[in-house]
């Protein structure tokens, strides 16, 4: 449903952020993952995560607005180097998410639950 949910938004993300204020947009895409992850860490039965993977599919597909919102903060001759700022600042932390996912299988008591 994440995939799913994410890819039809990611059709829609671009001209309705146009129409309502990208950030509105963007606030309410971020509250839609919150309490989609609140839901899912609490979640004891798979129709109950199914829903939560919905509302975060919807956030996901608002997080791709993140250039566009750098785009308007920043005056147009330091665009360029502000997006190139941002990619390298995330770039070194793409590798962890599946290192940390390992740690905390391996290395805890109660497993990754």
């Amino acid at each position: 449903m994440n995939t799913l949910i994410k890819g039809v938004g990611l059709l829609l993300v671009g001209s309705l952020s146009d129409i309502l204020g990208r950030r509105y947009f963007m606030v309410g895409g971020q509250a839609f993952g919150f309490v989609g992850s609140c839901i899912a860490a609490r979640a004891t039965n798979i129709p109950t995560l199914i829903g939560a993977n919905i509302l975060i599919g919807i956030s996901g597909a608002t997080q791709v607005l993140y250039p566009l919102l750098v785009q308007e903060i920043v005056p147009n001759k330091y665009r360029g180097f502000s997006q190139s700022v941002i990619t390298l600042a995330v770039f070194p932390t793409l590798g962890l998410g599946p290192a940390f996912a390992r740690m905390m299988v391996q290395y805890t008591e109660l497993r990754w639950r």
